[in-house]
């Protein structure tokens, strides 16, 4: 499946910024994860970060802060845990078709003292989607006028496109045709790509004395 958009994803990162007042032992697979799914033919995407076996050596807590925002900002999540048997925290929230989504989430272990966070190692990711029907497609007939006989080229190309249709018939994403030209192939040429968040199309013009 295809998403479109040039959409660079920072994926998890972990951090060692410690501080000499603690060092508590660490978390195994800390974890942050910023990515998408699809249900019922709808994107979703999510952000959250999940732990597993904390110390639960006394002071020693979990902050949480998970942030996805779409044209209108969704609210960011905080959460403190000290559950040592493990979790995750996040949220996710189904997207639609055009507008670019940023998230983020960000895990951090430590202590609270005098209102300060103090931690120890801290994993985050962020990134943006996009998700749109196929862009960038292009049908070019070279050359566009001819006789009966003289060969032609047909090249077609799309982006982040699942499927294509030439005249109606199933074709490759992208790719080029040679042939010699007859009357009948005086004509416009019709390419049609779709993927799961629609179909789009482009078409070009052969003209044949």
């Amino acid at each position: 499946m295809k998403i479109l958009k040039n959409v660079p994803i920072s994926l998890c990162l972990t951090l060692i910024v410690g501080s000499a007042m603690f060092s508590p032992r660490p978390a195994h697979a800390l974890l942050a994860q910023c990515a998408w799914f699809e249900s019922a033919g709808s994107p979703w995407l999510y952000s959250d970060v999940s732990y597993s076996s904390l110390d639960a050596t006394t002071g020693v807590e979990l902050q949480i802060l998970t942030q996805l925002t779409q044209p209108i900002s969704d609210s960011a999540l905080d959460y403190w845990v000290v559950s040592p048997s493990g979790g995750s925290a996040g949220h996710q929230l189904e997207a639609s078709v055009g507008p670019t989504y940023s998230f983020s989430a960000y895990g951090a272990i430590g202590y609270m003292s005098g209102g300060t966070f103090y931690s120890s190692i801290a994993t985050d990711c962020s990134g943006n989607f996009q998700f749109n029907a196929p862009t960038n497609l292009s049908v070019n007939i070279s050359p566009a006028t001819v006789n009966v006989g003289d060969p032609v080229t047909i090249t077609w190309s799309s982006q982040d496109a699942d499927s294509c249709l030439f005249d109606g018939a199933p074709i490759a994403t992208g790719g080029t045709h040679n042939f010699l030209a007859a009357l009948s192939d005086s004509r416009s040429y019709v390419l049609q790509c779709s993927n799961n968040w629609g179909s789009s199309s482009a078409s070009a013009t052969l003209t044949v004395n």
